[in-house]
C-alpha cells in the first residue's frame, strides 16, 4: 500500500514530503508561491515542479497537490511535440502547493496530450483553464476538488 503525505515543519521552514518511507523536502517558499507542475517524460513516475510559469526547476517528486489557478500551454512547444514528435517542456498546471489530497476513483482526470493533437487541458472532454484542487501522481492528474 502506498503511503503519501505532506507535513509542514515550522522549525525547518519547509514541507516534508513522504512517499513509501522516502522523504523529500520542499522548501516553504516554493510551496507557498505559485509553481507549475508537469510530468517528467524522461521518467515513468516523476513530476517536475517549476517556479512560476515553467520557470526554474525547483524539484522532482512522485505526487503533489496544488490549488490550481491556471494553466500554461506554449504553442511553439505544442507544435514541435505534435509535428516533430519531440519531447518539449511547454505545458503545465499552475498553482500553490497544498496538503496532499489522494484522488478517489470518481475524481475526473485532467488530460493533455500534444501527441494526440490536444491544444489545451480538458476534464471529461471539456476545456479546463484552472480552478479547484489538482493532485498529480506520477504522470496522471486528477481534479480532486472543484473550484
Amino acid at each position: 500500500m502506498k503511503t503519501i503525505s505532506l507535513k509542514y515543519s515550522p522549525r525547518a521552514n519547509n514541507f516534508n514530503f513522504y512517499y513509501n518511507n522516502h522523504t523529500k523536502i520542499i522548501k516553504k517558499d516554493s510551496a507557498m508561491s505559485k509553481v507549475t507542475i508537469r510530468p517528467n517524460l524522461n521518467t515513468s513516475d516523476h513530476i517536475t515542479i517549476h517556479s512560476g510559469r515553467l520557470g526554474k526547476k525547483l524539484d522532482s517528486v512522485r505526487a503533489v497537490t496544488i490549488n490550481c489557478s491556471g494553466i500554461v500551454v506554449r504553442a511553439s512547444g505544442r507544435d514541435e511535440a505534435f509535428l516533430k514528435h519531440n519531447k518539449t517542456v511547454h505545458a503545465g498546471l499552475i498553482g500553490k502547493i497544498t496538503k496532499l489530497v489522494l484522488p478517489k476513483e470518481s475524481d475526473p482526470m485532467v488530460k493533455y496530450n500534444p501527441h494526440n493533437g490536444d491544444d489545451s487541458f480538458t476534464v471529461r472532454g471539456k476545456l479546463y483553464t484552472g480552478g479547484g484542487t489538482v493532485t498529480m501522481i506520477g504522470h496522471k492528474a486528477y481534479l480532486v476538488l472543484k473550484g
